[in-house]
């Protein structure tokens, strides 16, 4: 039982560390921000940050992985890339504020803008080569770490734009931009998992 409340005691801790990062990005780049501020704004040490987060990067992508993780896993592995891009819109729109602040001009190597793809081009290929039966080919791998840098800007440049076009509208045009190749054959895997 103690375990459990430790846990929820250190996740509501890592939201509030979130949240202060976002309040007080609204005028500010995640660059500008310091963990000092961020501490003080919702009163904890800092060594309480540090307890919880390496820095304050580690923190933006820590929440960023709780938002995404779960789609990027589901490509190919339930999900079309359609179904997944427009779940992943709708969570970036539910979360405008945090994105909003995370796209804000960081040129930091850390920073959530500079570790996106990465992140998504690992995700994705992990969850592909684990798929029973699918074989991601070097040219398809390719491709996948292709499409994780240019899904990543267009995603950034609408969040940029201010989420201008609707979520449809967007996942629509995002994924017109996938290799076809690679759509095709994820997919395709998809469609014939369904039909068994």
């Amino acid at each position: 039982m103690t375990a459990l409340h430790e846990v929820t005691r250190g996740y509501e801790t890592k939201m509030r560390i979130i949240s202060a990062m976002v309040e007080l990005g609204s005028n500010k780049t995640i660059d500008e921000l310091t963990v000092s501020e961020i501490c003080a704004h919702i009163a904890i040490t800092r060594q309480t940050f540090y307890h919880h987060f390496i820095d304050k990067y580690d923190a933006m992508q820590w929440f960023n992985m709780q938002l995404c993780e779960d789609l990027l896993g589901a490509i190919g592995n339930g999900l079309t890339w359609g179904e997944s891009g427009v779940r992943m819109l709708i969570k970036t729109v539910d979360n405008r504020d945090f994105y909003s602040f995370a796209m804000k001009g960081s040129g930091d190597l850390n920073s959530l803008t500079s570790q996106l793809d990465i992140m998504f081009y690992r995700s994705w290929k992990s969850t592909l080569e684990q798929l029973p039966g699918f074989v991601l080919t070097d040219r398809m791998d390719y491709q996948l770490r292709a499409w994780s840098r240019i899904g990543f800007m267009l995603v950034a440049d609408w969040i940029e734009g201010g989420f201008a076009q609707t979520v449809e509208k967007v996942s629509d045009l995002i994924v017109s931009c996938i290799p076809h190749e690679l759509k095709e054959a994820t997919d395709g895997y998809v469609l014939q998992r369904r039909n068994v």
